[in-house]
């Protein structure tokens, strides 16, 4: 009887450790056969052209000056220190970009006969400084007729704060004139000398000027 007892719970043993195996033998292929999860994909973050657009347009806009647009035409009024040349001229340009073109007339002729014209190529150099040079042709009334003096320009100029959206605008500058030559008024022609400064210094001038005038893009 003992004898039947082991055997049977032997029986037992043996089925449960089979049941097992099976079971472990049935979920293994399942478990390796089951599909990997695929990884999300990894989009980059959107490009902001929107805001950049945007915000190039609001630069733009920003600036509405005359100098801010690449070409603009100006006129005003040249006041100067300098006795080279009559106090109060008259003034007008074009500019295209860095390069401004400007010419300068003198209506105070009918005070004592002496007329001075200039014609100046001015360069931006950032900043709101500017450099010219140029040429200025004057001419004075004399007992034989009228005498041309031909003098060479050099300057330095800078902005001044402007005003009406940068329509009404002021500029400062330093400038440097040397007469080579007079002719003409029955006299004869005289040139500069560079002998020693006495026959120089009387030729080179240096004056300070201010210039108001209006501009507008175009």
């Amino acid at each position: 009887m003992w004898s039947a007892l082991a055997s049977h719970r032997a029986l037992l043993l043996y089925a449960e450790r089979m049941s097992g195996l099976w079971i472990a033998a049935l979920l293994v292929p399942a478990a390796l056969n089951e599909p990997e999860l695929a990884p999300e994909p990894v989009t980059a973050a959107p490009v902001a052209r929107a805001d950049s657009e945007a915000a190039l347009s609001a630069s733009d806009a920003a600036c509405d000056e005359p100098s801010c647009h690449p070409r603009d035409w100006h006129a005003g009024l040249n006041l100067r220190t300098d006795f080279g040349t009559h106090p109060l001229r008259l003034d007008g340009g074009v500019r295209f970009d860095r390069f401004d073109v400007i010419l300068v007339v003198d209506p105070m002729i009918w005070l004592d006969g002496q007329n001075d014209t200039d014609l100046l190529l001015d360069v931006q150099v950032g900043a709101g400084w500017s450099g010219f040079v140029g040429w200025r042709g004057s001419s004075i009334g004399i007992a034989d007729g009228r005498q041309w003096q031909q003098k060479s320009l050099l300057g330095l100029a800078g902005r001044l704060p402007s005003l009406l959206s940068g329509h009404l605008r002021a500029q400062w500058g330093l400038e440097l004139a040397v007469l080579w030559v007079k002719h003409g008024g029955g006299l004869e022609s005289d040139t500069i000398s560079f002998e020693s400064p006495r026959h120089y210094l009387d030729n080179v001038n240096f004056g300070m000027f201010v210039r108001f005038e209006y501009a507008s893009a175009f």
